[in-house]
């Protein structure tokens, strides 16, 4: 199958990489441990739904196979502008940790180089690792749950590679497209039809009733208080929208990170004292309740 194509460990590698991040993610799901969010989760709080589409089915895959493939390319053009465009990405992530594996690229490039291509392969995987880092910080990498993640980014850039190398920059970024467009369709339909499940949660002095909305869903969305300031209703909004209204009301603490379980997904809230005090008062048992219930981490 694979005679006339070179390079084949790059996909047989990207492959189980794939298959090695559903082993364990189904190991972690069966045992009930909790995936831990990772920073690039909070887009939600900053885009639009069609915004993100548009990032990761157009723009993602034109620009990152220009930075990160285009300089296995056979024109010289083309691996110049694929290396500036990378600088690019580098200085616009503001990650030190995305810095230093620039650095290890540059140096394997460099000794690769000196080598006569003898280290090809290693450039090949210090490239992969890079395309697989820039998604993340450093910080994601505390726990050993959060560097699972990264395998699907490192795998994808293995199998891109392979593409590149074999078939062309083109033919990566239609895959490349395909692969982000079959993610958006799942998230799409997770958030188009969501449970219509009525939720009520308590603590001691706080309770909170939500329900999930369709994204498409044509209602306005709207932030509103009792005259007496214990009873919040939150209509058609995301928790990332929610959470500046939140704070703006004193209802929760300025610069607490919420990062939401299901990006972009809508509620309905209603959140009220069960003592007639405002809900300010509780505003650690709002965030307690919420990570309680798996909406935030």
């Amino acid at each position: 199958m694979f005679k006339n194509t070179l390079k084949n460990w790059l996909l047989k590698l990207g492959v189980a990489s794939f298959t090695l991040l559903i082993f364990l993610y189904a190991i972690f799901s069966a045992l009930g441990i909790e995936y831990p969010p990772i920073s690039r989760d909070m887009i939600g709080d900053k885009l639009l739904f069609e915004w993100f589409v548009v990032m990761a089915v157009i723009l993602a895959p034109l620009l990152e196979e220009v930075a990160f493939r285009g300089f296995f390319t056979a024109k010289r053009w083309l691996r110049i502008i694929s290396f500036i465009v990378l600088l690019v990405f580098i200085g616009l992530s503001f990650s030190y940790f995305a810095l230093a594996l620039l650095v290890l690229y540059i140096a394997t490039i460099f000794v690769n180089d000196r080598s006569g291509k003898k280290h090809i392969n290693t450039l090949l995987i210090m490239n992969a690792v890079l395309f697989a880092g820039i998604h993340y910080t450093a910080e994601d990498f505390m726990t050993s749950l959060g560097t699972i993640a990264i395998l699907a980014q490192f795998g994808m850039g293995l199998i891109l590679l392979w593409i590149t190398i074999n078939f062309g920059l083109i033919k990566a970024m239609l895959f490349h497209a395909f692969y982000n467009g079959l993610l958006m369709l799942l998230l799409f339909m997770a958030l188009q039809y969501p449970s219509s499940k009525n939720h009520r949660i308590e603590s001691e002095n706080l309770v909170v009733e939500y329900k999930e909305r369709a994204i498409l869903d044509s209602n306005t969305s709207t932030f509103s208080s009792s005259a007496n300031k214990d009873t919040l209703y939150i209509h058609n909004m995301s928790i990332g929208k929610a959470k500046p209204m939140l704070e703006q009301t004193n209802n929760i603490e300025e610069g607490s990170i919420w990062v939401e379980n299901i990006p972009f997904m809508r509620y309905d809230f209603k959140i009220y004292t069960n003592n007639q005090k405002e809900v300010y008062h509780y505003s650690k048992e709002l965030e307690q309740l919420l990570k309680q219930e798996e909406l935030i981490n």
